[in-house]
């Protein structure tokens, strides 16, 4: 018996079933083969960076807020724990070839490892810019480092359909002004007539 007609007796055939599955094989309805989509894994490095920077979040807006009221509390040094855990998140990223998303990194100051928390930690300003439409200032209240980066770029349809909305109401305007005109010299007319 050849190694084909075993496996057609046991039900299956080759590249189906099991050994199918496991190759990461399906078949489709032409016969042609496709590689089956596979999530990509959470890895335990990712769930670490990402309880370190809700951790960092926490304990910054704990620390400005009790700082705001002039309250001291009783337990750990706030600053100690996140300042650690920022940097915790930095090298974690680092030794486990972690890429981080921008917006992560964006939200730790450079210099301190402070969360930068608009209207808590940090000030943000929109301003204009030569090369850039606008950019975006950052600036940290703790250590007054300032960062700037480029602001997302607007629509251009937006604008134009913006710019274009704006000039109809005007043609609409111009236009009753002058029918009213028109209508006002003509009942002028017939009053006198």
């Amino acid at each position: 018996m050849a190694s084909g007609e075993g496996q057609q007796e046991k039900g299956g055939q080759p590249g189906k079933g099991r050994a199918g599955q496991q190759s990461g094989r399906q078949e489709t309805a032409g016969g042609a083969t496709n590689r089956k989509l596979k999530a990509i894994p959470v890895s335990e490095a990712s769930h670490s960076i990402n309880s370190l920077a809700q951790s960092a979040a926490f304990f910054d807006v704990l620390r400005a807020v009790t700082r705001s009221t002039g309250g001291e509390s009783s337990g750990p040094p706030k600053k100690k724990v996140k300042v650690g855990s920022s940097k915790d998140l930095s090298s974690l990223a680092h030794k486990s070839v972690t890429s981080l998303d921008t917006s992560l990194k964006q939200a730790f100051c450079q210099s301190c490892g402070t969360v930068l928390l608009p209207g808590l930690t940090s000030r943000i300003r929109s301003r204009s810019s030569g090369p850039h439409q606008r950019t975006i200032s950052t600036t940290c209240t703790t250590c007054l480092e300032r960062r700037k980066i480029a602001a997302p770029p607007q629509d251009e349809q937006n604008k134009s359909g913006l710019a274009e909305a704006r000039r109809e109401r005007k043609k609409r305007r111009r236009v009753r002004v002058q029918e009213e005109r028109v209508n006002g010299k003509e009942a002028a007319s017939r009053g006198e007539g």
